[in-house]
């Protein structure tokens, strides 16, 4: 038996496909893949024109799920743990189309980036939001991606202070502004439990957008947004829902013999150290225990619970889905972030959350099934970043020189190496402003008052920098720039010229070792590397009739938004650096002939 494929549509598709196992293999042989078992390019994945039809009618809702810091691989390793039911991630992986090899090709992998570069379709490089958090040199005070002074917080006790975000530093619009601009009756939505989750998510120019609020126990927007509440959000604050974990604690999903897999509960690095074992009760009688409970809850999975029911409550009042406008909504799952970082990708409690929020997924879609049918909406479920198991960990796995990094050595160390340099140079120390997590910002006023140019005093740092035995690589703002010809054939270059932004972006970017944290705490863990475990992430789609197929050619996080443009029927904005996935999605990886070996 011999299935052949329409001849344009198969010779595309198999030139698309050949050429990206092409850049695959340059990747790999290169030794630029990653390390332990890194599977994301460094080069950018050449895709195949947006096609305008589908087989069946267009979705009238798109939900994008974004489960914040979920790396690829716990689809396998919690695969046998999750429930065979329709929504869940073992009916996203086996009934929808799963994208195996997606990857973030971009650095530093952060959150706010990463959920900018899903909505824009661009990398950071052009969207603007390179880092959660970077710094203003001209202001000398360190910035958050969804800081807005001008904006007021809206929702939850106006007594209590807390602080307005918004999406107004993002330099691009996003899938839902496309849709908006070309469908305005259409609605988009976003809720998650973290505030710069949530305003990446939503855009510039959404219907509503709500993050959680621990100051004030409220899911809470802003005047950017809105002056005031939606209706259905009010009632939802006040209901009750947002306390109900609090005399119930968190406990275990499942049985207990099922944690075993992860190794032991106590870890002395998790954040809690050895009294991080469950249960976590939060009511132990204190007065204070409720305000602590407030604070506490991002660090749970029931701030997921919460968001995921708020997005129900919206589906519901807003009727998303219901008339020929087509809709968008978008949920950021924030809390496997929290936890990721205070107990690691191997603990008890990362398990239990995936365990909570695969259940979450399954409420959703039979929420969406009973007053909407299955042909009518589509799920997008992917990640902005991964994250990388405890170090000590990794050396009981054999990775020896794997090791933690603390932040006052690290700063120690850099500005150290720093000061010996300028102080040769004969520059003030004064030029240095910032010692970030991801680099260094500076103020060159103080390089021009002494007779010298920026790049000679930036050069000279990163060369210096580069002899610490953790540091593999500073790369200075003309390097990331383009403006070094000597500097191509530098390791992850790519990814990190796209995820720089003049302005914002250091003046000199470190990439650390693999497998070391720098700079960290004595517990926890981070992200932000361009290696595997931080660039590796699911891309799952699946509803609307879009059938089943596993593609295995590299994709990229910036494909995500002009995949979610074709599957509305609307046009992706010009300029953007992905390109629609939906050629794969409807047709797979075809080969010309496929024989049956059975039957031939």
């Amino acid at each position: 038996m011999v299935c052949v494929l329409p001849t344009g549509v198969a010779s595309s598709l198999q030139a698309f496909v050949r050429k990206l196992a092409i850049a695959s293999a340059i990747a790999s042989v290169a030794g630029l893949s990653g390390c332990a078992g890194s599977t994301a390019p460094t080069q950018p994945a050449e895709k195949l024109p947006a096609v305008q039809k589908l087989a069946g009618p267009r979705p009238q809702l798109v939900v994008v799920v974004v489960v914040d810091q979920m790396r690829a691989d716990y689809l396998d390793r919690f695969a046998e743990l999750f429930a065979n039911e329709p929504g869940g991630f073992l009916w996203l992986e086996q009934q929808g189309v799963n994208f195996a090899q997606a990857s973030v090709a971009q650095a530093p992998t952060k959150t706010a980036p990463g959920h900018a570069s899903i909505v824009t379709g661009t990398y950071a490089a052009t969207h603007g939001v390179v880092l959660n958090h970077w710094y203003d040199v001209e202001q000398n005070t360190e910035q958050h991606a969804g800081d807005d002074p001008q904006a007021t917080v809206v929702g939850g006790p106006p007594a209590v202070k807390a602080r307005a975000y918004s999406s107004h530093q993002l330099l691009r619009p996003s899938v839902g502004d496309w849709l908006k601009r070309q469908s305005p009756q259409s609605m988009v939505y976003a809720v998650a439990a973290k505030d710069r989750a949530a305003v990446m998510l939503g855009g510039l120019r959404p219907d509503g957008v709500w993050w959680y609020d621990k100051h004030r126990a409220a899911y809470v927007t802003s005047s950017f947004y809105t002056p005031k509440l939606h209706a259905w959000v009010d009632v939802f604050n006040q209901s009750g829902q947002i306390d109900q974990y609090f005399t119930t604690g968190w406990k275990r999903f499942a049985n207990k013999d099922v944690y075993t897999k992860m190794g032991p509960d106590a870890v002395a690095q998790e954040v809690f150290g050895f009294s991080s074992v469950f249960p976590y009760t939060f009511d132990t009688g204190n007065p204070s225990d409720l305000a602590a409970y407030h604070k506490r809850l991002p660090v749970t999975p029931f701030s997921d619970s919460l968001s995921f029911e708020l997005a129900k409550r919206t589906i519901t009042a807003a009727g998303l889905g219901l008339d020929q406008h087509p809709d968008l909504l978008l949920i950021g799952a924030s809390a496997g972030d929290k936890i990721g970082h205070a107990f690691g990708p191997d603990s008890h409690e990362i398990l239990d959350h995936y365990l909570r929020l695969d259940r979450e997924l399954i409420q959703l879609y039979q929420h969406l099934v009973s007053t909407r049918g299955d042909q009518t909406f589509a799920i997008l479920l992917t990640s902005d970043h991964g994250v990388q198991a405890f170090p000590e960990h990794l050396r009981e796995g054999g990775e020896t020189e794997a090791r933690r990094v603390l932040t006052e050595d690290f700063e120690r160390d850099v500005r150290r190496v720093f000061n010996d340099v300028v102080d040769q140079l004969g520059v003030s120390r004064a030029v240095l402003r910032h010692i970030g997590t991801h680099g260094l910002w500076f103020d060159h006023r103080h390089t021009e008052a002494a007779g010298l140019h920026p790049d000679a005093v930036e050069d000279a740092v990163a060369s210096a920098l580069r002899q610490l035995d953790y540091v593999a690589d500073a790369l200075t703002a003309q390097e990331l720039r383009g403006h070094r010809p000597v500097a191509e054939a530098r390791p992850w270059l790519t990814l990190y010229r796209r995820g720089f932004h003049d302005g914002r972006s250091p003046d000199i970017v470190f990439r650390i070792e693999p497998g070391t944290l720098a700079p960290t705490l004595f517990t926890g863990t981070t992200h932000g590397s361009p290696y595997g475990y931080d660039t590796h992430i699911p891309l799952l789609v699946g509803g609307a009739g879009l059938g089943h197929h596993t593609v295995t050619s590299p994709v990229d996080l910036v494909d995500v938004a002009p995949t979610v443009a074709d599957l509305l029927g609307i046009r992706a904005a010009p300029g953007i650096d992905g390109e629609s996935l939906l050629p794969l999605i409807i047709y797979g990886e075809p080969q010309t002939a496929v024989s049956d070996t059975q039957g031939s």
